[in-house]
């Protein structure tokens, strides 16, 4: 037995500095860890850890869950990963349940443990969830030959992965037989931030200018995957026309996206397609009433599945003086197919290639870009708080509205909506106001007026007991004149401040 090491080489890893330094730390530890890794399909979760196994001195034991494949067939592909791994090849008799899966792998790790105690090992079970078929008792048998073999050997480093992330929380992290408390690591993959995906085209050749790249993301958003699909050469138009439309790639991305994920994904479809019409998001009993559905103790855990999968999140948002959360969509490329894959009609039999460039300029290009970038800013709060010198400030993000029925009750009074709002610890609240625009934004007079009113209706709704300034957070900044520098605070760049270096925002007039 004795299979060569993995040698340490140069990793192809881009970003993911975080999830590395959980991986490193776990592996130089003189103690048996055991980590669990989830984020939704396409995120780079198995690419994280075979590029990581390639860093370090191991024996990499690899096994992937195959989707709805019968425990015959998943005892058969860990049989073939321990041949290959510790056996060389050579046939082993065949299995018949997880228990003797595990006891020949806690065989052949304690054989070569014996013969190089100092040697490490990485074992990772990957799709954990599709491996774990009903009443196949593999949990129960992780959970054993955790607790009773495999903890006791420092020189093992177990991983668990799966992109049904909600699965995981479940049964890994909040456990409650033998495996509570027993993970010693958790990774949590998510998109990259845009700084990231520059990165990630970067090292496929393609070096987009700033607009070009949130261009990319309004569309693709982080995912490592779809941003690898892209060709050198070609502008994000020309790349999602050709993955999206016709027979794109990624043109039934979205249905086969829900059915790996979700066991009943129609419903999973149904709860993204009602939220996905309301700007602004539902609470959970529009949502439920959009539906037709009871309140029942299913719907629940739907939720906390798709917010877990990284494709809805929670808001707190203010109707006149009325506060609720609202779940709303998070996930570009969903916001995406939804807008223009499922919606464009015979545009996704188009042969020309040409579907989507020929929608930049129209009203609902205008429509889905401002919802875009909105949403595109919500991905990047926690940079959007650090440009803005908030970073160990407590804050407190919410949406507000005036009320209907109050803007009814006079003529003078004008309807607010503002599509950030952070209360600050510090007794500061800052009003973001968010404008998609491909150039440099221009206040206009009549613009002045909306964001004055804006701010005045927010002052009648706190009282005026906090100090309120405006946030203007746009792709390429704004044209310095009257009105900017009478109304703006602060004027952010996403260009600068989430693709660029991470600098301060401007302060106009200084």
């Amino acid at each position: 037995m004795n299979p060569p090491a993995h040698k340490a080489a140069r990793s192809s890893i881009v970003g993911r500095q975080r999830e590395l330094t959980t991986l490193f730390d776990s592996f130089n530890r003189n103690e048996a860890c055991f980590i669990a890794v989830y984020g939704r399909r396409r995120i780079g979760k198995t690419f994280l850890i075979r590029e990581f196994a390639k860093e370090v001195e191991c024996t990499f034991f690899s096994v992937t869950g195959q989707k709805d494949g019968a425990l015959k067939v998943q005892l058969a592909h860990f049989k073939k990963a321990i041949e290959t791994c510790f056996y060389s090849r050579n046939p082993l008799p065949e299995l018949t349940d997880w228990n003797g899966a595990f006891t020949l792998l806690v065989t052949a790790l304690r054989n070569e443990i014996k013969n190089n105690p100092h040697h490490k090992y990485l074992i990772f079970l990957d799709e954990l969830p599709w491996l774990c078929t009903k009443r196949s008792g593999l949990l129960e048998v992780i959970d054993h030959t955790w607790n009773h073999e495999l903890s006791s050997m420092p020189q093992v480093k177990l991983v668990v992965c799966g992109s049904a992330a909600s699965w995981i929380v479940k049964n890994i992290l909040r456990a409650t037989g033998g495996l509570h408390n027993r993970v010693t690591g958790t990774i949590a993959l998510q998109p990259f931030n845009l700084g990231e995906a520059k990165d990630l085209l970067r090292t496929n050749g393609i070096d987009y200018a700033p607009e070009q790249l949130i261009d990319t993301y309004l569309a693709f958003g982080g995912v490592p995957y779809y941003l690898k699909l892209i060709r050198p050469g070609e502008s994000p138009s020309q790349a999602i026309d050709r993955l999206c439309f016709g027979k794109g790639q990624l043109h039934n991305e979205f249905n086969d996206l829900f059915k790996a994920l979700f066991s009943q994904d129609n419903i999973h479809q149904d709860i993204i397609k009602a939220l996905a019409k309301k700007r602004s998001g539902l609470t959970r009993k529009e949502l439920l009433d959009q539906l037709n559905l009871k309140g029942g103790g299913s719907f629940s855990p739907r939720l906390e599945e798709l917010e877990e999968a990284g494709f809805i999140t929670q808001l707190p948002s203010v109707v006149g003086k009325k506060s609720s959360i609202h779940y709303r969509v998070i996930d570009s490329f969903t916001l995406f197919h939804l807008q223009w894959i499922k919606g464009s009609g015979q545009g996704v039999l188009n042969q020309d290639n040409d579907y989507f460039i020929k929608q930049q300029g129209t009203q609902a290009y205008d429509v889905w870009s401002g919802f875009a970038f909105e949403n595109l800013v919500f991905q990047h709060l926690k940079q959007i708080k650090a440009a803005l010198g908030l970073s160990t400030i407590p804050v407190v993000p919410s949406v507000w509205r005036t009320n209907d029925s109050l803007k009814a009750q006079s003529q003078s009074l004008k309807g607010a909506q503002i599509d950030l709002v952070l209360d600050r610890s510090d007794g500061m609240i800052s009003l973001c106001e968010i404008k998609y625009s491909k150039e440099k934004f221009s206040i206009t007079k009549a613009y002045a007026e909306n964001l004055q009113n804006k701010m005045d209706r927010y002052r009648e709704y706190i009282n005026n007991k906090k100090s309120v300034s405006l946030v203007m957070i746009t792709p390429s900044g704004l044209v310095d004149n009257q009105y900017s520098k009478r109304l703006i605070a602060n004027a952010m760049s996403v260009e600068k401040v989430l693709i660029s270096d991470l600098e301060q925002p401007t302060h106009l007039g200084q």
